[in-house]
This record gives C-alpha cells, structure tokens and sequence, in this order.
C-alpha cells in the first residue's frame, strides 16, 4: 500500500522500514504489524541518558582532535542560530540545532561515534516532533522561550572546545542534554 501510494516499488519501501526498525522508530507489534513506536517516561530517560553519553564523548574527542576549519563552522553555525532565535521558525532552528551537533560528531573522525550521534540525533527529533504535532497540529511551532538557554549551552560547549580542555567540553555537552532532557518532561 505504502509503495503504490509513493509510486516506488516495495524493495525500497521494505529496506526503509526495516532501517526505521533497525533505529527504534518503528515497532512490530502481534496481530497489528509494524506501527510508529510509542515511547513511555522511561523510554524518553533512557534515550537521553544515551544522548548525553554520546554528546558528551563525541564533545571530548572534537576538543582534542578537530580541525580549526571544523570549529570556524561549529562558531558560524552558532552565530547563525543568534541570528534564528531572533526571527523565530522551529524547522530551521532544530536544522542548525542538530548541524551543531553533527559538526562535532564529523570532528570526532570516529565513523561509530557518527552514525550512533546520528541516529541517536534522529530519534530525538522523532520524538520532539511527536510531542508538538501531537500538542499544537501539524503546522505547529515549538514554544521559543527556551532558545536563549539553548545558546548559552551551546556557548559553554563552544569555550570548552575553544579553551582546549576536554572534560570541561564534555561536562558542558552533558549539562546541556540534561536540561534538554528537563525540558522535555
């Protein structure tokens, strides 16, 4: 059903549900077949959790192993998201949001790190959309009060990476998924 109605054949529609499987954002359930998976308190703890670790490694191994390129665009991808808080729209701040992240990881040059950082990035952005278009519809918009807390998390993240000190780095990245985290709940 799904292939004729995107007009593909079922060989890419059957490889893209079994990589969304693969990832957790779909589950297989008896009697019912594959459904959008559903996500419980603990279950938005855990991937959290998960996130927090990864950022803050991915954070660390960027301090000590980036290049001054990597860092130039991780400042302009900040300073671009100043200039978004400003003319607020919740699709291209959560675009540059996870381009921040994404940097970092790439920084890493650990291929693991970067796919885990990215599919970990996806699920998270899964859910957040799942909780606003289910509360707000689907032209909905994220509430923007906490963009200003955002940036000074990514700031700190950003003095850590500058000062060349690793644990301050990784302590920054981890505060800042931990208020995430809070905010999310």
């Amino acid at each position: 059903v799904i292939a004729e109605k995107l007009g593909v054949s079922r060989v890419p529609v059957r490889e893209a549900l079994k990589r969304l499987l693969c990832e957790g954002l779909l589950e297989t359930r008896e009697g019912k077949g594959i459904l959008t998976r559903s996500y419980n308190e603990q279950d938005i703890l855990d991937l959290y959790t998960y996130r927090e670790t990864l950022d803050g490694l991915a954070t660390r191994l960027f301090t000590t192993r980036a290049e001054a390129m990597q860092l130039e665009y991780l400042e302009m991808v900040y300073t671009e998201m100043g200039e978004l808080r400003k003319n607020y729209e919740s699709h291209e701040w959560e675009h540059h949001d996870a381009d921040f992240h994404r940097i970092i990881a790439r920084g890493t040059r650990n291929e693991r790190l970067i796919r885990a950082v990215s599919t970990i990035y996806e699920e998270c952005f899964y859910l957040n959309k799942i909780f606003l278009y289910r509360d707000l519809g689907e032209n909905a918009q994220a509430d923007p009060s906490h963009l200003a807390d955002v940036l000074k998390e990514h700031r700190s993240i950003l003095d850590g990476i500058a000062s060349k000190d690793p644990e301050k780095a990784e302590a920054a990245a981890r505060k800042s998924v931990k208020l995430a985290t809070s905010r999310l709940m």
